[in-house]
């Protein structure tokens, strides 16, 4: 056999050899994506590996995607060719966190995003990747009965609390329902400093001297000049939403943007 003349020849000469499959993120340079069996996304990729029955999975990609691809192939040997390629997503998401929010809240469902290590993901419930977070994350909830049942969908941002320790409440765009409630007695927090803030939304919870001491004066000027969000807090997590609205898959990203800047919002002070 005579001898590889380039890089990629020895690059297929020793894939042959080693009985290996050649996995490409989508992207990889062209020049990799050429001498790659399979080229996808991380979970894809992972996925695709099973099919094949090699020894050896080269997986053209950051150190994540590795471990999920050896989580889904546990007898094969997975090597990726550069162990410090990092992704700020896994940096971002530590699992000392993650642990202690399972502590707190052990009746919770813990939903992480597939860009994520592999301690994160053995503490996590379900993993989803950009094609289906929306699907996972969508919450629907019926009420009524026969004629008058009503199911009501929307997308919902959730956080854990890591900073700053913000007692329950419901924060919600104030309706005429709400405003009738209050004749009989309905719970609704106004704020005398911010009235315009107040005649917005309804704000009720189980302190109200704790309420009034976390929502600074900052936060009710976000809440005033940015309609429509509703915030409701449970035992340290957060959970941000547009009641009835439902986030298209292009308009995810969009809209944690956006609750995270109302995750800020409270967190100020």
């Amino acid at each position: 056999m005579l001898a590889a003349t380039t890089i990629a020849e020895e690059i297929l000469e020793l894939k042959k050899s080693r009985k290996a499959i050649l996995l490409a993120h989508h992207y990889q340079e062209p020049e990799i994506q050429e001498l790659a069996d399979v080229i996808g996304d991380s979970l894809e990729l992972a996925r695709k590996a099973r099919e094949f029955e090699g020894e050896v999975i080269a997986f053209c990609g950051v150190w994540f995607m590795a471990e999920t691809a050896k989580a889904l192939n546990p007898n094969r040997t997975v090597v990726v060719p550069d162990r410090n390629a990092a992704c700020s997503l896994v940096d971002g998401c530590p699992v000392e966190p993650v642990r202690e929010f399972r502590r707190r809240n052990p009746g919770h469902v813990i939903v992480s995003y597939i860009n994520t290590s592999i301690e994160v993901k053995a503490e996590s419930d379900i993993l989803c990747t950009s094609r289906n977070a929306v699907k996972v994350v969508n919450f629907q909830y019926t009420t009524g009965g026969g004629q008058h049942q009503h199911t009501s969908k929307q997308t919902v941002a959730v956080f854990p609390q890591v900073t700053r320790s913000l007692p329950d409440l419901q924060l919600a765009p104030e309706n005429v329902f709400h405003k009738l409630g209050q004749v009989f007695g309905y719970q609704d927090i106004d704020f005398e400093s911010n009235p315009d803030f107040s005649s917005r939304y309804l704000v009720r919870g189980p302190d109200e001297t704790a309420i009034r001491a976390a929502l600074y004066p900052e936060t009710l000027s976000f809440f005033a000049e940015h309609e429509g969000w509703t915030v409701e807090i449970r035992s340290g997590t957060v959970g941000i939403y547009r009641a009835g609205q439902r986030s298209k898959p292009e308009d995810v990203r969009t809209f944690l943007e956006e609750a995270r800047e109302v995750l800020r919002s409270l967190r100020r002070g």
